[in-house]
């Protein structure tokens, strides 16, 4: 993750172990003070505590010794081998554990504004720009976060000021958890009540939005790409239709504003609309064919 993770209270490892439904592990004291939440073994404050987890390339596990010199008082783990007898949390998917850490420590600050995340193969980066300049003439100025950057209320940081993508991080489509929550913390604190969120494939499946509370979700179309990660397209239809499936899980109201926007001049799209229906979401369908709506 870049970047810290920006936290609205005081957290020590105990309260912790309880959000992530996780077990303390070294006979650790549960009274521990964490400041931080840190995924990277170099770049932390004292009394950190470091969440390693399997990525596609390496292991976190493998620089929980690198963060406990670095800072580290603790780490969330999946492999309590590799920890030794360090103090550390047993939990079952540390990307999970990450995102859930990202979201509380902000203070869940998704809950509080107006989110829509946007997927699809093409498309995303044109609409969320559309919306975000949208939203703003409405009277909802708001951040946006993507492909171009993150951005907040016309202003554009990606480095050094409010907003922080670290300067050698890779840019991704939608950023870690901890950017994630932690921008929309520094939005909301200023009075930004509106987000729109470009959200990958990648992001879905590796829980970097899981625990972003989305009003909307919007579904622009389906064709080959990022096989080489998904391996064929029903996986990557799968991993779209995780954004509504959350969406449905974290208890989206009826009736609210929002719901699901999907393309039915796609073929996936007609199939996800039907899935949509299933759910129990508000559905909009848009494009040129008579059934849209």
């Amino acid at each position: 993750m870049s970047g810290k993770v920006v936290h609205s209270r005081a957290w020590n490892l105990g309260e912790i172990s309880d959000l992530l439904g996780g077990s303390l592990l070294n006979g650790v004291q549960s009274d521990i003070p964490i400041l931080d939440v840190v995924s990277t073994g170099d770049h932390q404050q004292p009394s950190s505590l470091f969440v390693a987890y399997q990525g596609d390339r390496v292991d976190g596990h493998d620089f929980i010794g690198q963060a406990f010199e670095n800072g580290s008082v603790a780490a969330v783990v999946t492999n309590e081998e590799k920890l030794g007898k360090r103090a550390g949390i047993l939990v079952e998917n540390a990307q999970q554990a990450l995102s859930r850490l990202a979201a509380a420590f902000a203070g869940d600050p998704s809950k509080d504004m107006l989110v829509i995340g946007i997927t699809g193969t093409n498309g995303k980066t044109t609409v969320h720009w559309l919306l975000y300049h949208a939203l703003e003439r409405l009277g909802l100025p708001g951040i946006r976060l993507g492909s171009l950057g993150i951005s907040a209320h016309g202003s554009v940081e990606r480095t050094g000021k409010v907003f922080v993508r670290g300067s050698g991080d890779i840019m991704m489509t939608t950023p870690a958890a901890g950017e994630i929550h932690g921008s929309l913390r520094q939005a909301l604190d200023l009075g930004l009540r509106s987000c729109v969120l470009e959200t990958s494939s990648h992001a879905l499946v590796q829980h970097r939005v899981g625990d972003v509370w989305y009003d909307a979700a919007i579904f622009t179309n389906l064709s080959p790409d990022h096989l080489n990660y998904h391996e064929d397209m029903e996986n990557y239809f799968q991993a779209k239709v995780g954004l509504f499936r959350q969406m449905a899980d974290m208890g989206f109201v009826s009736g609210s504003h929002g719901g699901a926007v999907i393309n039915a001049d796609c073929p996936w799209g007609k199939r996800l609309a039907i899935m949509v229906g299933e759910m129990g979401l508000p559905l909009t369908t848009f494009g040129s064919s008579s059934d849209a709506t």
